[in-house]
């Protein structure tokens, strides 16, 4: 039977011993400097290609750098492929109409990442097949990656991705940022129309009571800023809108009261102005005498009766 056969130590078929293979340097002359000077040639040689190595795999990756490629896996977007034996990058056409979007989305400053999830999972996104919701870290990765408007350290050069490298681009992703800035919270203007807003303090503690939206329900509450352990719980707006309409009807006025109060207020009212209408009239007599006179002092002196020096000492005393 022909093919390579196993044979125990001592049992070659040539009568000869076999022994395992040991270099010179396992040797007892290994011991002898010959053998030193080789264990440390083959160090020196193990040293050298360790050191050669890592300097070609630095040089590789600054080329890629220097090319606009990523150096290592591609951010979410883009997709490796090999072309003519090397590995390149290009837009995923699966994804990258998404990263566009989270962008888009995120830009306009009125979705949290939470919000933003829930968007995408409105409009179907999916952010891979076996985890079609967005993980909220993925998300807070994207939008900070530099790597989306064309930035490597150098800068990228001739390299379009998800977005498409442009001056809009630029501009897009600097308000995103703008916004992560701000701890991903919207921002609305002015305070929301609560119809209690700094009115009301609580009966127990004295602390202020806070109004807040939950599903679709104002509630009232105390704050629990003085006392920790109030015992008020929150109650809705409508009872409390119901419980002030009670009390001010029962500090109401009677109908019979409120008549002659306006009864008053009108006879008042009256009064004011007929004395008002008689000193306006008072008034009016007064000017029209003083016109009067002015007139006949004009005449006089027109008719010569007057010179000019008495008549201007005459009008500035009158």
């Amino acid at each position: 039977r022909s093919g390579p056969r196993l044979f125990r130590r001592g049992q070659a078929p040539t009568g000869l011993d076999l022994h395992p293979g040991r270099s010179a340097t396992h040797t007892k002359a290994g011991s002898a400097p010959a053998g030193r000077m080789m264990r440390r040639t083959l160090a020196n040689m193990a040293s050298f290609f360790t050191e050669q190595q890592s300097v070609d795999v630095r040089e590789g990756l600054a080329r890629r750098v220097k090319e606009g490629w990523f150096i290592s896996l591609p951010p979410y977007g883009y997709l490796n492929v090999r072309k003519d034996g090397r590995s390149m990058v290009e837009p995923d056409p699966r994804t990258a109409d998404n990263v566009r979007r989270i962008f888009e989305l995120f830009a306009q400053g009125t979705f949290t990442l939470e919000g933003l999830i829930v968007q995408l999972r409105d409009e179907r996104r999916l952010f891979r097949t076996s985890a079609p919701d967005f993980p909220r870290s993925s998300l807070h990765r994207i939008l900070s990656n530099v790597g989306y408007c064309g930035i490597v350290s150098p800068p990228r050069r001739g390299v379009r991705g998800p977005l498409r490298v442009t001056r809009h681009t630029r501009k897009l992703f600097d308000q995103v940022q703008a916004v992560l800035k701000r701890k991903s919270k919207p921002h609305t203007r002015g305070l929301k129309p609560y119809l209690y807003r700094g009115m009301l303090r609580c009966g127990e503690c004295g602390c202020c009571v806070t109004t807040e939206t939950q599903k679709g329900h104002n509630y009232l509450h105390c704050t629990k800023r003085v006392k920790r352990d109030c015992a008020q719980r929150f109650v809705c707006e409508e009872v409390v809108s119901d419980r002030i309409t009670q009390i001010l009807g029962s500090v109401g006025i009677p109908a019979a009261d409120a008549d002659w109060m306006v009864s008053q207020l009108v006879a008042h009212q009256g009064d004011e102005n007929t004395a008002s209408r008689t000193v306006t009239d008072r008034l009016h007599s007064s000017l029209s005498d003083i016109a009067a006179k002015r007139q006949r002092l004009a005449d006089l002196y027109v008719d010569r009766g007057l010179q000019l020096d008495e008549y201007s000492a005459i009008s500035v005393a009158g």
